[in-house]
């Protein structure tokens, strides 16, 4: 988990020009979505993830947070800066990500995730006609909803947790 808090970060800090032009919540989950090369070994070893990774620390939120699940993934982040501002979330029972979450635009983010890692597999044409039976499945008929899956995976001369510029 420090990995992936720690990858965030390391996004936002590389890419906050783009950030800062970025309008919802939504729009930043969708941003700094991890990708498969997120994963690669350059991304694993990265300086700054890994100096990132040594400042955070996990805390048992106690019976307050215990009592609360399974309804919610109840959770909390604390920032402590160098200059010595203090950021807190407090209890955060349906974060971002959760179905009961209300704050984000959980459908929106999902249809990014797919069309993101789907374009690690499937044409652009290929891809569309896929989402697009998946998001109608209710409009299928039988005939289609056993083909649901079929699709012509598009293979890589490279692995898909590598970056061009990993190479």
């Amino acid at each position: 988990m420090a990995y992936i808090i720690s990858s965030i970060m390391r996004k936002a800090f590389e890419k906050h020009e783009k950030i800062a032009q970025e309008h919802t919540i939504s729009d930043l989950w969708k941003y700094l979505m991890l990708m498969p090369s997120d994963y690669s070994q350059n991304a694993l070893f990265s300086d700054v993830t890994r100096t990132l990774m040594k400042t955070v620390e996990f805390e048992h939120g106690g019976d307050e947070y215990d009592s609360q699940y399974p309804k919610g993934i109840p959770t909390s982040i604390s920032i402590s800066t160098a200059n010595g501002k203090q950021y807190d979330s407090g209890l955060v029972l349906f974060p971002g990500g959760h179905a009961a979450n209300e704050t984000v635009d959980l459908v929106g983010i999902l249809e990014h995730k797919f069309v993101r890692l789907g374009q690690l597999a499937l044409e652009q044409e290929d891809l569309i006609e896929f989402v697009s039976n998946l998001e109608n499945i209710s409009e299928l008929n039988n005939e289609q909803l056993s083909n649901l899956y079929d699709c012509d995976i598009k293979y890589s001369d490279r692995p898909i947790d590598q970056n061009a510029d990993d190479e």
